[in-house]
């Protein structure tokens, strides 16, 4: 459904991964391994998935977390994906490359624990700038990203643009063709 509905460089973009893959692949089979065996034979009848997280009381042991740039794949997708952890009482994380503000966000969700990840920035008073807007809206929580040092290796991509962030003609015509 998504290679249908979205242009061809940002399927590729999220179905994709840096280099020649291999971490991808390996993630993949990492994940392969899981298995989720339920308990058997016992009561259930009162379940509490509740669990304290960083001084807070989160609903379930799960965490939206960051992703860039969703708003790629669907209009306003940061303020969805925090509406739908407000609905279901965690937190959500807001990366730092995203479409939306964190203004935005929080004032869309007022309730939501926001999260916001930050990258380790070369120039202090971007991320002074990043921390301040945070606190005024009331995140409590920063996640700092430290591997993201270079932008990976992404051969998909260097297909679909010409000169840096530069789609090239067939891809602006495909991205003209889904307006959505």
């Amino acid at each position: 459904m998504a290679q249908r509905r979205l242009p061809h460089f940002i399927f590729e973009y999220v179905d994709s991964g840096a280099e020649e893959e291999r971490t991808l692949a390996t993630n993949r089979h990492a994940f392969d391994q899981w298995r989720f065996v339920p308990d058997a034979l016992i009561d259930c009848e009162q379940r509490d998935l509740r669990q304290p997280l960083l001084g807070d009381i989160s609903a379930s042991p799960l965490i939206v977390v960051l992703t860039g740039y969703n708003s790629m794949q669907r209009n306003r997708a940061d303020i969805k994906l925090a509406h739908a952890a407000e609905e279901m009482g965690i937190p959500f994380t807001l990366s730092t490359v995203v479409n939306s503000t964190i203004e935005d966000v929080s004032r869309a969700t007022p309730k939501e624990r926001i999260w916001l990840q930050l990258y380790a920035m070369q120039d202090r008073a971007i991320t002074d700038n990043l921390l301040a807007r945070a606190k005024d809206c009331g995140c409590d929580t920063i996640v700092v990203t430290v591997d993201a040092v270079h932008y990976g290796n992404r051969e998909w991509d260097r297909r679909c643009y010409r000169d840096g962030m530069a789609l090239n003609w067939r891809n602006k015509f495909d991205a003209l063709t889904h307006p959505h």
